[in-house]
């Protein structure tokens, strides 16, 4: 049996109307899958924490910008506003399979 397993991918928020603005001005979300490993770290506590899980699979984020600051994987989860945001990428990443 061959199985093919994706290492992450790309995502492009549907947030504040980002999929109609140009390609290079668009926000991108950059996931990685995470590994048992990774998961038996995150459950060591008992209870998944989603911001230690969101930190993990979120490698990086293109083009966010907010008053001309750019915002990084870890500035997401503790910023006022962007909760839809985060409450978008996470469930898509959740929705997503690593194996087609």
């Amino acid at each position: 049996m061959k199985i093919d397993i994706a290492e992450g991918f790309d995502y492009i928020p549907e947030y504040n109307d980002n999929r109609k603005l140009p390609e290079k001005e668009q926000v991108v979300v950059h996931f990685k899958y995470l590994s048992v490993e990774d998961y038996t770290i995150l459950m060591k506590k008992g209870k998944m924490n989603k911001t230690e899980e969101w930190l993990m699979i979120c490698e990086s984020i293109d083009n966010l910008e907010i008053n001309k600051r750019k915002y990084k994987p870890e500035d997401v989860c503790g910023k006022k506003g962007l909760a839809g945001f985060y409450g978008e990428c996470y469930e898509a990443f959740q929705a997503k399979k690593e194996i087609e």
